[in-house]
């Protein structure tokens, strides 16, 4: 199963491109081709028209030039609408093999050609072909304007990288000593089970970036790139607990025009601070009691410590969340108060997720053979 792992943006086959664009740009020709053909058989018919007297015989020539005016619309609009959009992949495509991005350079190559063929399907076929012009260039603009940020998922392998958790680099003791190399390792990716995958759809949709492992069946981390229906990045640990708890959700305080809103959720009057900026919510039938007992004053302190996370709790299964774009030190500080928590509700005593399981080490490139030492670097 795919999901949660790695959806990255690739280039398309251009291969497939060129093809599909000369095949849309050949059948646009034929179609002009037909069109223009029918096109001179309504000139003619409407010639005869001037010439013929019978009723009968025109009414039918009337109908003949009609039908021969729509079907030459449509052969028209549809030819210059495949020459234009096929002739544009064509133009793209062999402008991204000099290394432009592909979506860069239909951008380029592709915008005034598809004006021109919207021009032409409206002025051959009339208004309905709106329709389905609207239709692909609303497509195209999505296609065009939606790209990952990449400068995110830069950030996303930053923290792969495993940074201020693994074994710090031994002191050096003397004059010669050497402090130990830092290990070079990263998190290793891994499919979230179905137990954290249950819970995520409350989290938010979006695309799924990458996932990985913390503590093998307890505790993962996952990044949700947005897309057309959800705006914003998340980042989320993913943990399980010991014990069924109460299900709520606390999140920060919404705010109304800058200004935090009135708290209507769970209060607690003997922490203000903390519902000053968190909206604790529970869920329908669930006991109150055991929301606040769940929200001890170590809980609420970590909240506060980072006032933009999202703490859901659904049964056995918690997520603590921050919305807005990939940053390799907010996914670090959301690791570390999901370790607070997990340390008191995890599932397995909760193990610290500060030492991971299944860290990778990273290989180091062999030196070729046949490569010579020299002290003068090229």
């Amino acid at each position: 199963m795919a999901s949660l792992s790695s959806f990255p943006d690739p280039e398309p086959n251009r291969g497939i491109i060129l093809a599909s664009g000369l095949a849309l740009a050949v059948a646009g020709g034929i179609a002009r081709s037909v069109g223009l053909e029918d096109e001179a058989a309504f000139e003619k018919a409407k010639s005869e028209l001037a010439t013929v007297r019978d009723k009968a015989a025109r009414d039918e020539l009337v109908v003949k030039q009609e039908q021969l005016d729509f079907r030459s619309g449509v052969e028209l609009s549809s030819g210059w609408a495949g020459i234009a959009i096929g002739g544009s992949l064509l133009a793209a495509g062999l402008v991204s093999l000099a290394g432009i991005r592909f979506r860069r350079a239909l951008l380029v190559v592709g915008l005034l050609p598809f004006i021109a063929a919207s021009y032409f399907a409206v002025f051959h076929a009339g208004p309905e072909a709106l329709v389905p012009v609207t239709l692909v260039g609303v497509a195209a603009c999505l296609y065009l304007s939606w790209e990952s940020d990449q400068r995110g998922r830069n950030e996303v392998k930053a923290f792969a990288g495993f940074p201020g958790r693994h074994a710090k680099s031994a002191a050096a003791s003397g004059y010669r000593d050497r402090p130990t190399a830092k290990p070079a390792v990263s998190l290793s990716e891994a499919v979230i089970p179905a137990w954290g995958q249950r819970v995520l759809p409350e989290v938010g949709g979006g695309k799924f970036y990458k996932s990985f492992l913390l503590k093998k069946d307890l505790a993962y981390v996952a990044f949700v790139e947005a897309d057309v229906t959800d705006i914003s990045d998340y980042t989320t640990v993913v943990l399980r607990f010991e014990q069924k708890e109460a299900s709520f959700v606390a999140r920060p305080l919404p705010l109304d025009d800058g200004r935090p809103m009135a708290n209507t959720g769970l209060l607690f009057r003997e922490d203000r601070e903390f519902s000053a900026e968190y909206l604790v919510e529970v869920a329908p039938g669930e006991n109150q009691t055991r929301v606040r007992e769940f929200l001890v004053q170590s809980v609420r302190d970590e909240l506060l410590g980072l006032p933009d996370v999202w703490l859901r709790v659904s049964g056995t299964v918690a997520t603590l969340t921050r919305f807005g774009r990939f940053e390799a030190k907010k996914a670090e500080e959301l690791v570390e108060i999901a370790d607070a928590i997990f340390a008191d509700y995890g599932a397995e005593g909760g193990p610290s997720l500060m030492e991971p399981d299944g860290l990778v080490k990273k290989k180091k490139s062999k030196p070729k053979s046949n490569e010579a030492f020299s002290p003068i670097a090229t």
